[in-house]
């Protein structure tokens, strides 16, 4: 650390979408890093001179990494476009410790939250904040297309567990429904609750992720919605390997979105379940 600056370690650099990386940086020896809010942004003194702000996008809590989504703007003056072109897993910047000039009020009795474009960035924070103490809140979010909206998928994956509270909209993409390139499961008890989302095209293909931490005899609900596009051939949501016997539930809809829940108890002594979406035959997404 020198004077009112820290230097940290490029984790991972990953593409988040078109134009957009996300860039994961660690404290240098182990170190936590400051503590930051909702809506806070870090400034990277970069080496051509530069020196940038950027929202954090992670968890509010998390002390052993920042992480900021830059997009590579055309008319960049040196900021975006050297963040893309030079800067690489293991290298060293500088940044100074976190400010919020943006704070979120935690305890509004209802947010709205819009963002269109790269300005999700310090909105994101502010979901998964409130979704975290689990107060009212909706988000609207606009971009150009799909493929240019940064986030997409952990904002469809809480979307499965929260259905009513986000609207998408992708301005040069026709059609009403902007969640058709994405399903998702959600896994949601007064105890535990998580979701993720994908998309998987083909034959014999699905979506799954193992939920780990639930309790032993303990009965959970599962919530799945996604369509099955370019065959009839059907569908199901599904849950196993939770000490009990699989379970499954339809989901067969080729038009429109089809939402579908079942019930499974945990066993015993097991604490995880692997859930998913699966498409048997045919062709087609699920």
């Amino acid at each position: 650390m020198s004077g009112s600056t820290l230097q940290v370690r490029v984790k991972s650099v990953t593409y988040e979408a078109e134009r957009i990386n996300t860039y994961e940086l660690q404290p240098i020896a182990g170190r936590e890093l400051p503590p930051f809010t909702a809506g806070a942004h870090i400034d990277l003194h970069l080496a051509n001179g530069a020196t940038r702000s950027y929202s954090l996008v992670n968890p509010q809590g998390e002390r052993h990494r920042y992480v900021i989504a830059v997009a590579n703007d055309t008319a960049s003056s040196g900021g975006s476009r050297y963040m893309h072109e030079q800067v690489r897993a293991g290298d060293k910047l500088m940044i100074t410790p976190p400010q919020n000039n943006f704070a979120l009020a935690e305890d509004a009795k209802h947010s709205v939250l819009i963002a269109g474009g790269i300005g999700i960035t310090p909105i994101w924070c502010m979901v998964q904040r409130l979704a975290h103490l689990g107060r009212s809140w909706e988000l609207h979010y606009s971009a150009r297309t799909h493929e240019a909206a940064a986030f997409l998928e952990p904002i469809a994956a809480l979307r499965a567990c929260n259905v009513n509270s986000i609207v998408l909209n992708f301005d040069f993409e026709n059609g009403p429904d902007p969640w058709k390139y994405i399903g998702a499961v959600c896994v949601n008890t007064g105890t535990h609750g998580g979701g993720f989302a994908g998309q998987a095209t083909g034959s014999n293909v699905g979506l799954s992720q193992t939920i780990s931490g639930l309790q032993p005899n303990t009965t959970y609900t599962m919530t799945a919605w996604g369509r099955i596009s370019g065959a009839d051939d059907p569908a199901y949501i599904y849950a196993k390997n939770y000490g009990g016997d699989e379970r499954k539930g339809a989901l067969t809809s080729t038009t429109d979105y089809a939402q579908s829940s079942l019930t499974f108890t945990t066993g015993a002594t097991n604490t995880s379940a692997e859930v998913g979406m699966w498409k048997s035959a045919g062709t087609g997404s699920a």
